[in-house]
C-alpha cells in the first residue's frame, strides 16, 4: 500500500485506468452472458414444446451439444417480453463501451481524490495564509510523488519567506535601536563638552586662568569629539553589517593561531591583564573566514578584559564541525540574559556609555551566525563569565 501511495502521478494514472478497463471488461462479459440467457429464456416460451424436449434429450445424450434457441420475431411476443429482449440487445451491443467510459470516469475521480485533492487543498490554504502575511505554519505531506515534491518546495519557500520576513523585522528593529542609540550615545559626550564649556565661561571671568586646567579641559573635549567621530563610523558600519558575508578560504591553523595570539598579547598588555591559553585542535587547516574570527576574538577579549579582575583565559578547540574560540574572565560574571547581553548598544552599566558603544557581543552574535555557528554565553561555577564563539568550518 505504501508503494502504491508513493507512485508517480503518471504510473498511478496508468494503474487506475488498467484496473478500471479490466473491471469493465469482465463486468461486460457477465452482463452479455446474462442478457443472452434472458433472451433465450423468453424465446423458449414461444417455441413448441416438442422442439424444446428434443433439444433437451440431445443435450443429455451428447454432453458436447448445446441447444440453440432460435430468435422469435417481435410480432409473436408480448409487449413486455419484446421490451426486455430489445433491452438485452442494447446491453449486449453497447455494454463494453458504456462500462469502459464509466470505468475511466471512476478512475479519474479516484485519482483526483487519492492523489490531488488533499495536496491541492493544503497548497491553497498555505497560499491564502501567505497572502494574509501569516507564515508561522508548516506544510506537511509525506508522499514521495510529484505533489509531495511540490509541497516540500512550497514549504521551503514558506520557510525562506519567514526567514526573510524575520530578517526584515530585525533590520527594522536595528534601525529603531540605531536611532535610539544615536540620541543616547551622542548625549553623553555632548553633555561632557557642554559642562567644560560652562566651566571655561566661569573661568573667563576670573583674573587668572590656569593654563594647565584649560589645556586639560580642551584635551577632554577633543576626546569627546573623537568619540563622536568613532560613533559615526560605527553607525555607518552597522548600516552595512547585514551585507557582510563570510569569505571562505583555506586557513592554516598555525597562521590563524599566530594572529589570534598577537591580538591577545596586545590587548592584555595594554590593560595589564594576565592571560592563559588552552588549545585542543587536531587539524592543520581550516576552511573559513579568518578576518571574522579575529574580529570576534577582539570583541570577546575587549569585553572580557573590561570585567576581568586579574586574568583572562583563552581556549581554542574543535567540536564536531565547529572551530570554537572561548574567552573567560575572573570577574563577577554575567548578570543579564543572553538576549539582553547581545542587544545592539547594550551597556552593562550606565557609566559604560562613556567608554564603549555596547556593540561587542551583538557583533559577535551576528558574525557567528553569519559563519554558520552561534555565540554562547554563561557563568563559570567558580566565578567569572565565559563566551564561546562557534564557527562552522570544513577540514
Amino acid at each position: 500500500m505504501e508503494q502504491i501511495r508513493n507512485l508517480t502521478l503518471k504510473k498511478t494514472m496508468v494503474l487506475y485506468l488498467c484496473i478500471a478497463l479490466m473491471s469493465s471488461f469482465f463486468l461486460s462479459v457477465g452482463l452479455t452472458y446474462f442478457a443472452e440467457r434472458t433472451q433465450k429464456r423468453i424465446w423458449s416460451q414461444y417455441i413448441d414444446e416438442e422442439t424444446v424436449l428434443k433439444q433437451i434429450e440431445m443435450e443429455e445424450q451428447i454432453p458436447e451439444f448445446t441447444g440453440e434457441v432460435s430468435r422469435v420475431g417481435s410480432y409473436y411476443m408480448a409487449d413486455m417480453d419484446n421490451v426486455i429482449v430489445e433491452a438485452c440487445d442494447f446491453i449486449s451491443t453497447w455494454d463494453v463501451l458504456i462500462l469502459s467510459v464509466a470505468g475511466c470516469v471512476m478512475a479519474m475521480f479516484l485519482f483526483y481524490r487519492n492523489k490531488l485533492r488533499y495536496p491541492l487543498k493544503i497548497l491553497m490554504e498555505g497560499s491564502e495564509k501567505i497572502r494574509e502575511n501569516t507564515l508561522d505554519f508548516t506544510i506537511e505531506y509525506d508522499n514521495q510523488d510529484e505533489m509531495g515534491q511540490v509541497c516540500r518546495s512550497f514549504e521551503k519557500m514558506r520557510g525562506q519567506l519567514l526567514e526573510n520576513n524575520q530578517r526584515m523585522w530585525q533590520m527594522v528593529e536595528n534601525e529603531k535601536n540605531l536611532r535610539a542609540a544615536i540620541s543616547h550615545d551622542m548625549r553623553a559626550p555632548l553633555a561632557v563638552m557642554k559642562g567644560y564649556q560652562e566651566m571655561l565661561l566661569e573661568l573667563v571671568g576670573e583674573k587668572e586662568l590656569e593654563k594647565e586646567r584649560i589645556q586639560e579641559m580642551l584635551k577632554e573635549e577633543m576626546k569627546q569629539m573623537e568619540r563622536l567621530n568613532d560613533f559615526l563610523d560605527i553607525t555607518r558600519a552597522m548600516s552595512k553589517l547585514e551585507e557582510r558575508k563570510p569569505e571562505y578560504k583555506a586557513v592554516s591553523y598555525e597562521a590563524l593561531k599566530k594572529k589570534l595570539l598577537f591580538t591577545v598579547r596586545m590587548l592584555c598588555k595594554e590593560k595589564g591583564i594576565r592571560w592563559k591559553l588552552r588549545e585542543q585542535v587536531e587539524v592543520n587547516e581550516l576552511y573559513g573566514d579568518d578576518s571574522i574570527m579575529l574580529e570576534v576574538l577582539e570583541n570577546l577579549l575587549t569585553n572580557g578584559i573590561r570585567y576581568a579582575r586579574e586574568e583572562i583565559q583563552i581556549a581554542l578547540y574543535t567540536e564536531r564541525s565547529f572551530f570554537v574560540i572561548e574567552v573567560s574572565d575572573d570577574g563577577e560574571g554575567f548578570l543579564e540574559s543572553f538576549e539582553t547581553l547581545t542587544k545592539s548598544y547594550y551597556h552593562g552599566k550606565e557609566a559604560d556609555s562613556l567608554t564603549h558603544f555596547g556593540l561587542g557581543l551583538y557583533l559577535c552574535r551576528v558574525f557567528c551566525e553569519a559563519h554558520g555557528g552561534k555565540l554562547s554565553l554563561g557563568n563559570k561555577e567558580k566565578g567569572g563569565a565565559y563566551a564561546r564563539a562557534y564557527f562552522s568550518i570544513k577540514y
